[in-house]
């Protein structure tokens, strides 16, 4: 069956856009003239968003030794753009919220792309990269075109499920053979339609296959990494095989090895995940 793409991303007003106040907040973060109290005004526009960056400052996401109680506070802390990556990651859960989970799981939706954010993250931390929470993000976001397609055509998306789980595929190629695209192209295309930046874009749309060659991006290779690990903790919603999954991470490519730092991952993320979750699921 042939699906015209941009068809299902236009015309949904739920989808269309974030919620206001994360464009503002990202016009102040970028603002050199901003301040913590300016940004604290802004998100207090928003009382439910309040709640959840406390929520999530003061769990083990970040495990400061002392309570955060206000927002000013957490972004002196955690820093600004952090900050905004936390309110998009929190902006977008919520925007998913009502979604009926008749396709799949949303609860095992949001906690396979919960741990792939903070394998993500954990990787990042490992290699001392300068912006772990935007791999965070990044790796949090991926799968969000599965939404997307569960949203508008639950049919066809539920088929494909069904297809990966008989073949023991992955989903993504299980989308091709049912629609001629995956989930992936269309996160990407739901990320633009919110101008969202063109990396965290190309992480989305790529997650599933390599970059042209003359294109160098290490982030997808550590959220492409990170994937495959959250399928190897068996949070899964579709028919991947995880030990397959973890055949596929390119050690060398994100500059660790498997001997020494697998197991220090998934000992990680299996206490992140146990700690952090509902901090970030608490709505889901």
């Amino acid at each position: 069956m042939t699906v015209d793409i941009s068809v299902l991303l236009e015309g949904d007003d739920a989808l269309s856009s974030l919620p206001e106040v994360f464009y503002r907040l990202r016009e102040t973060v970028e603002s050199p003239d901003s301040s913590f109290e300016e940004i604290g005004e802004l998100v207090a526009l928003d009382p439910g968003l309040s709640v959840r960056l406390l929520r999530i400052v003061n769990s083990a996401f970040y495990g400061f030794p002392s309570r955060i109680d206000s927002i000013p506070h957490a972004a002196s802390i955690t820093g600004t753009n952090q900050l905004l990556d936390l309110v998009l990651s929190t902006a977008v859960i919520r925007l998913f919220k009502n979604i009926p989970g008749k396709t799949i799981s949303m609860r095992t939706f949001w906690e396979h792309s919960l741990s792939c954010g903070l394998a993500a993250r954990i990787i990042a931390n490992l290699k001392q990269e300068s912006n772990p929470e935007g791999l965070f993000t990044a790796g949090l976001l991926h799968d969000l075109g599965i939404l997307v397609l569960c949203k508008k055509i639950p049919s066809l998306e539920k088929q494909a499920l069904d297809l990966s789980r008989t073949n023991r595929c992955g989903l993504y190629e299980a989308e091709r053979q049912v629609m001629g695209f995956d989930h992936a192209i269309i996160g990407a295309g739901l990320l633009k339609l919110w101008k969202l930046p063109g990396n965290l874009v190309e992480i989305v749309q790529y997650h599933h296959r390599n970059l042209p060659i003359h294109r160098q991006l290490p982030a997808l290779r550590i959220v492409q990494a990170a994937d495959a690990l959250a399928h190897c903790s068996e949070i899964d919603f579709g028919g991947g095989d995880p030990d397959l999954a973890l055949k596929t991470i390119s050690w060398e490519q994100i500059g660790l090895s498997e001997k020494t730092h697998l197991p220090v991952i998934m000992e990680r993320l299996d206490e992140m995940m146990a700690e952090v979750q509902e901090s970030f699921l608490a709505e889901v």
